[in-house]
């Protein structure tokens, strides 16, 4: 089955479904039960007409379609079993939900119609495809038309809609911030943290005190920097480096201490816990820890003594480490830096250079340090995708007013390198202690994936020989190099990149594909992520001699649920994050309806292309405005071919942006053959 963007699919705004008879669709009996009536497990995957697939756990089989009647009162997200039967053309597979494990969905954000007696939501996502009812004493003062946030008491049936009660009032949409608010509500993500979380994160000191000292390596006459984007306001790593008197390397990797602060099982640590990791929106952060830790006594700001956990290695000339070790110290940091200023700096800016004399020759040798590193991850074959990135920029009012490619540059690099060694260093470290542990997982590519990807680029002209069950990242990386002398490097490294499988952190240590790791591990953002405050604390209680038989056997159950909970919650910050992004792209291309652009084809499917532009907004230009043509999809290569027009992936076009659906976060644009000023 080809797993694909939906194409256009819009729905009329303020309308309701409330009170209205199910539509009368397959309401005959299924065929032939499968696999000897054997239930599925899986997880509903709505659409927006009513219809659902259901995802099967463990790849058992290809998602299974299923039609409105058979859902029985599931919903998207929910996790059901599934009974499967023979499709009606007698080749595919339809399905029938005959339980629901667990609701995926507890929380729906929408638009309340006041009604007699109370009144209804319309929700906003509309793969949840059935108003809300509210009764009138769960209506919680909203007013008609405002956004609101509703908890579902009652999920109804195929016959009967769902019931709930109104929990916040988020309003009519005019203040700063209400359209985030309104997406994230549906992930149920907060930015305020409960009222016990904030009273323990208001006492915690801010102040490293003599008691904090005690039995750590004091390196606070180490010239040391943060470097970050110029608008961080939590620094998790610092920096120190020097060349020895043999001509090695001497790098330092300061990892905040968040373990000293935020104590397992204490009301922040339970918090950070459920949160699993901090979201990044345009205009907004929601931390994984309260300010007064993030921002405050953790963050490692400058001219301040802070508490690290620190990786000091030895490098010789080749980038070897030949020596490391990792303890509990105390820096205090002498500059905060920017990608930025660093890079110039390293391009020879006389004036930040003037700046900042005392340390500028550590950037020098930093860099220095860097190219062996990255040289080295090349070798051993080491992925480095480099697709381009959105900086959405959003004025006082919070909305949109540009969007351009983020930068990544030499500084970027290398604080990507130390953050790299450092992770694999600890890893290893652990591996070898056979404590239990999270690490950083990423698998091989599977089978089937790769012979797409590699039925893909030969249909683009990329000839390599190499089977599918024989792709290692080297081969990867051949594959890379010659895209980028057909200059079509980033729709291939896009396609490569989808079929990639999904890292996740789990206890068992199986190496890192992406990164060409045997060990590796996230340990370097304990401010913003679970997984390094887990570690943090197994560093410490290792170094403190406190890993007893009963303390391995605790922790043997905790990593586990560590690297579970933070799987979950990096997928859910994720799509949060994508969705905001795509709202806010959305948003700020309405202005430019009518404008014509050059564009990239991302995607193709049997109804039409997908295509970006060179501000990272991609959009949907359905076969109706392509030119008339009799046209056959190839699902292999993604490629729309007619019998006089061909799209494929990476092909230039010219299209001209023709609607915006803000709700549904969608670009509609029509392909053009020229533009109109050309001859």
């Amino acid at each position: 089955m080809v797993k694909g963007k939906e194409g256009k699919d819009f729905k009329g705004k303020g309308k309701s479904n409330y009170g209205k008879k199910p539509t009368r669709e397959r309401k005959e009996e299924l065929g032939t039960p499968l696999y000897d009536g054997k239930l599925f497990v899986g997880k509903i995957m709505a659409h927006t007409r009513g219809f659902a697939f259901c995802q099967i756990e463990n790849d058992e089989i290809e998602d299974v379609f299923i039609a409105p009647p058979k859902l029985n009162g599931a919903f998207n997200n929910d996790k059901v079993e599934i009974q499967v039967y023979e499709g009606r053309d007698g080749e595919s597979h339809e399905g029938r939900v005959v339980n629901i494990l667990e609701r995926g969905t507890n929380i729906v954000v929408g638009n309340f119609m006041a009604i007699k007696g109370g009144g209804f939501v319309s929700p906003d996502n509309r793969k949840f495809n059935k108003d809300i009812y509210i009764p009138q004493n769960k209506i919680n003062n909203a007013m008609n038309q405002d956004k609101v946030v509703v908890k579902i008491l009652d999920y109804g049936d195929y016959t009967k809609n769902p019931s709930g009660e109104i929990i916040e009032v988020i309003g009519d949409m005019s203040n700063k911030g209400d359209d985030i608010i309104a997406i994230i509500r549906n992930y149920e993500l907060y930015q305020e943290f409960p009222i016990t979380v904030s009273e323990v994160a208001r006492k915690v000191p801010q102040k490293v005190t003599e008691k904090d000292l005690v039995g750590r390596v004091d390196l606070r006459d180490v010239l040391t920097c943060t470097i970050d984007g110029e608008d961080s306001r939590d620094f998790d790593d610092a920096i120190s480096i020097e060349r020895l008197e043999n001509g090695n390397f001497k790098l330092g990797v300061h990892i905040a201490d968040v373990g000293h602060y935020v104590k397992r099982g204490s009301p922040i640590d339970i918090e950070a816990f459920n949160r699993g990791t901090s979201v990044y929106f345009p205009d907004m952060v929601l931390p994984m820890i309260p300010k007064e830790l993030s921002n405050g006594i953790c963050s490692l700001n400058p001219n301040v003594d802070r508490l690290t956990l620190s990786v000091i290695a030895e490098l010789d000339k080749k980038g070897e480490v030949v020596d490391y070790k990792i303890c509990e110290s105390v820096i205090n940091s002498n500059e905060r830096m920017t990608y930025n200023d660093v890079y110039a700096i390293l391009q020879g800016d006389e004036e930040l250079t003037k700046k900042y004399a005392h340390i500028k020759d550590s950037f020098f040798l930093m860099a220095e340090l860097n190219e062996i590193l990255e040289k080295n991850r090349k070798d051993r074959g080491a992925l480095d995708f480099e697709i381009p990135e959105a900086y959405i920029k959003v004025d006082e009012n919070g909305r949109t007013c540009d969007i351009v490619q983020r930068e990544r540059n030499t500084a970027h690099r290398l604080i990507e390198s130390f953050m790299v060694l450092a992770n694999e260093i600890v890893a290893k470290h652990f591996d070898m202690l056979k404590i239990p542990f999270v690490y950083r997982v990423h698998d091989k590519p599977t089978i089937e994936k790769m012979a797409d990807f590699l039925s893909f680029i030969s249909g683009v002209g990329i000839k390599v020989s190499v089977k599918p069950e024989q792709v290692t990242s080297k081969a990867l990386q051949q594959i890379t190099k010659l895209a980028e002398e057909k200059e079509i490097s980033k729709t291939v490294n896009e396609v490569m990149l989808r079929s990639m499988q999904k890292a996740l952190y789990e206890t068992n240590c199986r190496g890192h594909f992406g990164l060409g790791a045997r060990f590796y591990c996230h340990f370097t953002s304990p401010i913003r992520r679970y997984p390094d405050l887990t570690i943090n604390r197994i560093i410490k209680l290792s170094i403190n001699n406190k890993l007893d038989e009963h303390e391995i056997a605790r922790l043997q159950e905790f990593v586990h649920e560590s690297a579970v909970r933070s799987s979950e919650r990096e997928k859910l910050a994720e799509k949060a994050e994508r969705e905001v992004d795509a709202f806010k792209k959305a948003e700020y291309m309405q202005a430019f309806v009518g404008c014509q652009y050059d564009a990239t084809i991302t995607g193709a499917t049997a109804n039409g292309i997908f295509v970006g532009l060179a501000n990272t907004c991609e959009g949907f230009v359905s076969i109706s405005n392509l030119p008339d043509d009799i046209y056959n999809y190839n699902e292999k290569t993604f490629t729309l071919r007619g019998q006089r027009n061909v799209f494929m992936l990476g092909k230039p076009v010219k299209v001209e942006l023709i609607a915006v659906n803000l709700e549904e976060r969608k670009l509609d644009f029509k392909y053009i053959e020229k533009f109109d000023n050309e001859e």
